[in-house]
């Protein structure tokens, strides 16, 4: 995950140069590997129809363990996310799915309302089966696919490597 702070370079009369920032808050990229074989072109297919869209990405770094179980959960408790900048600060929703079949669809899209101190989030209620211990829970960030790059190949597998950029929705001119 990179932070990036678009800034532009102000120049005085004095000719003393300040960067300031553009934006309030940084702009995140994420990027990261997966490994295809020879069998799964429907995947590759999928990215390359998806590139450009907006979608939800999930921050893969800030892994959230569930340990409530029941349907339908609005109040779940969790592993410990005290240290989890994204969920804290910037993400309005989290991606679930089961740690069984984790990278396989579909995984579940819901709303955050709170990151309720440490050992707990609340989000609106989607219908979903947790189970403690095997639901997980990722800050999702809305991205576009900007750069799918074939970095290895082999006879039965194949490493891309994918590049999401944060989707900003720009206000409109006054």
């Amino acid at each position: 995950m990179n932070y990036s702070w678009l800034t532009s370079l102000i120049a005085s009369q004095r000719y003393k140069e300040q960067r300031k920032a553009l934006r309030d808050r940084p702009i995140r990229t994420e990027t990261f590997n997966i490994f295809l074989d020879n069998q799964s072109p429907t995947i590759f297919n999928a990215l390359i129809k998806c590139l450009q869209l907006v979608m939800y990405v999930p921050i893969y770094t800030e892994k959230i363990i569930c340990k409530s179980s029941g349907s339908d959960l609005s109040h779940i408790d969790t592993s410990d996310n005290s240290k989890y900048y994204n969920l804290k600060n910037y993400s309005d929703k989290v991606i679930i799915t089961d740690a069984r079949q984790l990278g396989q669809f579909p995984a579940s899209v819901a709303y955050l309302i709170s990151a309720v101190g440490n050992t707990s989030i609340d989000i609106y209620a989607i219908t979903y089966e947790y189970e403690a211990g095997q639901t997980l829970l990722f800050p999702a960030m809305p991205a576009k696919l900007t750069s799918l790059k074939k970095v290895f190949e082999s006879t039965k597998l194949s490493t891309y490597e994918l590049t999401f950029d944060e989707f900003v929705e720009e206000a409109a001119p006054l």
